[in-house]
């Protein structure tokens, strides 16, 4: 989430595929509003309302993949996917709807803007090219500024700084762990520790910018990491049993939603409050979208108190399932939205 929760979305997945794809991450704005890429095109869902509105129509050529609201929410960072797995980004105006094509790009797994608003940061996978670049949407213009990086990073609240991995060269060996690095838009780096993370592994900082918390991997299981900026210093964040998958801050950096794996390959989602005894939201949530190709799904913060997250519901006979967006209140009731936005996208569809 962007605007105050720049701290929590940005971080995801570093998705090593042949396929530029992003996890499913929706972001909302300070005011409860939701934005929502779906085939038809990019949708603005307000939570409070549950109304509905069109922001950008898909054209055919490209499918919406992420969205992004700018710090100030006047904009809106689309990423579309072609056929052939190439991105387009377009900045769109939220209240003239004005779309502004920024270029077209090579495979994508995850773009951010930075706190200020004056660039946003991508990393682009593939032969040669890859690593975490920064775009200036004014211009369009590009600059590397990490080769090799997985796509999992933040920017830092100075709007100048990123935090991101770069596995180690031989990657396939086990035994050799990734670079947690600090990345300046000069393109300077310096690593500031190591981690042993996944291909899959979320990577969340805290609203001010002084910790961020990831799972790495070992001989005796996952465990979650708090890892203080810029000493690198890591503390291991205890969990009793519950198995951690990833872990987001919430916006004011005082909980983390945690999904978990658990019996039956069902993943509960837990909030951490500080201090506190863990909270359980649900106990079987989505986590990935399924297959050796399968995006990871992740839930979103709201407020402090409510959050976003999927739930796989049977349709189509008993194999075939469908993704529902569910919010809910911490400690308190659920609500499944799915129906919502799908007769308020049909009716606008129908325009």
């Amino acid at each position: 989430m962007t605007t105050r929760k720049s701290g929590i979305l940005m971080t995801m997945a570093a998705i090593v595929l042949l396929a530029g794809c992003f996890p499913i991450l929706l972001d909302v704005n300070k005011d409860g509003q939701v934005l929502i890429p779906r085939k038809e095109g990019v949708f603005v869902y307000d939570l409070k309302t549950d109304k509905i509105d069109l922001l950008l129509k898909s054209n055919g050529q490209a499918d919406p993949a992420w969205a992004r609201w700018s710090p100030d929410a006047s904009m809106a960072l689309v990423a579309a996917v072609t056929p052939d797995n190439q991105t387009i980004f377009t900045a769109v105006q939220v209240r003239s709807k004005r779309a502004k094509e920024l270029g077209q790009v090579g495979q994508v797994a995850l773009a951010i803007w930075s706190p200020d608003g004056k660039k946003f940061s991508f990393v682009e996978v593939g032969m040669g090219d890859g690593g975490l670049k920064a775009m200036d949407p004014a211009s369009g213009k590009s600059q590397m500024l990490l080769e090799g990086a997985s796509a999992t990073h933040a920017w830092l609240p100075d709007s100048k700084t990123i935090v991101a991995i770069k596995p180690a060269e031989n990657e396939g060996q086990d035994d050799k762990p990734a670079s947690l690095m600090l990345v300046t838009l000069d393109g300077k780096s310096r690593k500031i520790a190591e981690v042993r993370t996944e291909g899959n592994s979320a990577l969340s900082l805290s609203p001010d910018g002084k910790k961020l918390v990831l799972v790495e991997s070992g001989e005796d299981g996952d465990r979650l990491v708090s890892i203080s900026l810029p000493d690198g210093r890591k503390t291991p964040v205890t969990l009793g049993d519950l198995e951690p998958k990833a872990a987001f801050f919430s916006p004011d950096g005082s909980k983390l939603a945690l999904t978990t794996g658990g019996e039956n390959n069902k993943s509960r989602l837990v909030i951490l409050p500080n201090g506190g005894k863990p909270i359980v939201v649900d106990e079987d949530i989505m986590t990935s979208t399924g297959g050796m190709n399968g995006m990871p799904v992740y839930p979103t913060w709201v407020d402090e108190k409510t959050i976003l997250y999927f739930k796989a519901v049977p349709a189509y006979g008993v194999s075939g399932v469908s993704m529902h967006l569910v919010k809910a209140t911490i400690g308190g009731q659920s609500n499944d939205l799915q129906l919502t936005i799908d007769n308020g996208v049909a009716g606008l569809m129908k325009k």
